[in-house]
């Protein structure tokens, strides 16, 4: 090979190496909840090319419950979860993890759905009755408890029946073995739609101010490749601006990615939308709430220094 072709030979690896360094690093991502259109606006950013522009490729994971999910996140199985405030918790009990970004505040995603004949009309008729929630340290079993006490009842005067997941917790109430049933807005207005069922109420619509849904990154990720969790916020938080852009184009995908009627899908993002933080930073009082929780619903014997549990040290410049 002559002198030339020795240099276009070695130009050439050069080349080959740099786009190997450009290529997209990839991430995995875990949802806690699957058929949810809050965890699934991941994919739907995903299939829109958001964290693509940012050069991440995400492989995404969906889980039976936010304890699975944690527990995927504990055994390095996932480098960030999108989960719920209550596993906040955890990071509290020693995980190695730390919450990135407050995703949703109102828990406008979630609330109580009945059978199409239940005689529960409304919030006073809970007074005694069982109902289903993935488990007893759920955010969703916190908001139970916060039905009874704003009805000026004892925290427990709602028995919550642990189901394991939500799907259970529909199985149970199809069966009468519960008389209402926690669910996420999506499979509850579906099952409405399908004239099964019927919502008897949202949580958000009593419990204001408090982070639904955080964004958690491992100790790992967060010290080996912080540019690719800046990177993810930034693609997560493009998501959550194209949506809210585009309602025709996201209700039509969501629909689709969801199996759900476009009119059900057209009512989540009506409904749901506005919980969605366009930037990530947490607030004091929604963190004060979610400590009281975590004390609530015995995961901590006393309010965790919630300063030790997240940074803000990832999210887009405002």
């Amino acid at each position: 090979m002559t002198a030339r072709g020795i240099l276009r030979a070695i130009a050439l690896v050069a080349a080959l190496l740099a786009a190997q360094s450009a290529a997209a690093s990839s991430l995995r991502v875990g949802e806690a909840v699957p058929r949810s259109f809050t965890f699934r606006l991941l994919d739907f950013g995903i299939r829109r090319g958001m964290f693509a522009a940012d050069g991440l490729t995400i492989a995404v994971s969906v889980f039976n419950g936010p304890a699975r999910l944690q527990q995927a996140l504990a055994a390095n199985a996932v480098d960030i979860g999108l989960g719920t405030g209550e596993d906040l918790g955890f990071i509290a009990a020693g995980a190695q993890e730390k919450a990135i970004a407050a995703m949703a505040g109102p828990p406008l995603d979630t609330g109580l759905v009945v059978m199409r004949g239940s005689p529960l009309r409304r919030a006073a008729d809970l007074k005694g009755r069982k109902v289903g929630a993935s488990s007893l340290t759920s955010l969703v079993a916190w908001m139970i408890g916060e039905v009874a006490v704003r009805q000026g009842w004892v925290r427990d005067a709602i028995r919550v029946v642990p189901t394991g997941t939500a799907t259970g917790a529909i199985a149970l109430l199809k069966a009468g073995q519960i008389d209402a049933a926690a669910s996420d807005m999506t499979p509850a207005l579906q099952f409405a739609a399908a004239g099964k069922g019927r919502i008897l109420l949202r949580f958000g619509d009593d419990v204001k101010d408090i982070h639904n849904n955080i964004i958690f990154a491992t100790d790992r990720i967060i010290a080996a490749h912080p540019d690719d969790v800046r990177a993810f916020l930034r693609g997560w938080f493009d998501t959550i601006a194209f949506a809210r852009a585009h309602r025709a184009e996201t209700i039509a995908d969501m629909a689709r990615m969801l199996h759900v009627y476009p009119a059900v899908a057209a009512a989540v993002y009506d409904r749901q939308m506005p919980m969605y933080s366009p930037d990530g930073r947490f607030s004091a009082t929604a963190m004060a709430a979610l400590a009281r929780s975590l004390v609530d619903i015995g995961m901590a014997d006393a309010a965790p220094d919630m300063a030790r549990l997240y940074t803000e040290a990832f999210l887009p410049p405002r």
